[in-house]
């Protein structure tokens, strides 16, 4: 009988950061305003990984993130300045700079 070899997994070439569907590398929000969902593009679509959403250390207290059960990050801004939001899936991640006033 011949031995089943196992499947090789799919790895995570490439992560983006989208804003309202529009791959973006910063966007602005406002201090008291509604949160701002982003997401996640993973590549390739067929990837069975969950996306961990972070602030860079600095930022969080220029915005605060809180993730839905569809993975979509709401972001909100609580202070001036600018902050790094990142979002790594399989070891490959994505940056976007998001400015809070």
């Amino acid at each position: 009988t011949a031995t089943p070899t196992p499947s090789e997994s799919i790895q995570v070439t490439s992560v983006t950061i989208a804003y309202y569907d529009d791959p973006r590398t910063e966007f602005g929000v406002t201090i008291g305003g509604s949160p701002t969902p982003v997401t996640a593009k993973v590549y390739p679509v067929d990837v069975e990984a969950e996306v961990n959403w972070s602030v860079k250390e600095g930022g969080e207290d220029i915005i605060s993130i809180s993730i839905d059960d569809d993975g979509t990050c709401e972001v909100e801004g609580i202070g001036n300045g600018s902050a790094v939001l990142v979002a790594e899936c399989g070891g490959v991640s994505a940056e976007c700079t998001v400015y809070s006033g």
